[in-house]
């Protein structure tokens, strides 16, 4: 039958014009049809190329935005706990203030803190009067020390 042989179901022809591409038989053609199939299979690669990097970028886009979204939801979180810690302990101190103010306008100090006051200034007091007689005493011994030797000297010179 010449150059044709059929085994099975496919055909081989042993064609000059006929080479292999890619694992598949392309015919080569002289009128330049060729290049213009390759061009577009080139134009077909790289356009699934780009929409793999399309894709890819997406995907990576998306992993990137969930990553920041729970840092920021963490960061709220710890600035949450620490508002909380200040306005605890900023109501603990209006409890503080307020015990030591009267609940008026005025601000005028409460007796409680009115008389830790007095009792500060009156143990300032004690103390300066207890100073004071001491330093008393002191000059009053120096003064019949002095008297004292005064008479020893004028008895000396006598």
């Amino acid at each position: 039958m010449g150059s044709e042989e059929v085994l099975g179901s496919s055909a081989v022809i042993m064609d000059p014009t006929i080479s292999p591409c890619n694992g598949s038989m392309v015919q080569l053609m002289d009128d330049g049809e060729e290049g213009e199939n390759l061009s577009v299979d080139l134009l077909n690669d790289l356009d699934l190329y780009l929409e793999d990097i399309k894709d890819r970028l997406t995907i990576s886009r998306m992993v990137s935005d969930s990553v920041i979204k729970g840092m920021v939801c963490a960061f709220e979180q710890e600035a949450a706990q620490k508002i909380a810690q200040k306005e605890l302990e900023l109501t603990k101190l209006k409890k503080r203030l307020h015990l030591y103010t009267v609940g008026s306008d005025d601000g005028s100090v409460c007796s409680g803190m009115r008389q830790e006051q007095n009792n500060r200034k009156n143990e300032l007091y004690s103390d300066t009067f207890v100073e004071h007689d001491r330093l008393q005493e002191s000059l009053g011994n120096l003064k019949i020390d002095v008297k004292g030797q005064l008479k020893k000297a004028q008895e000396r010179n006598s």
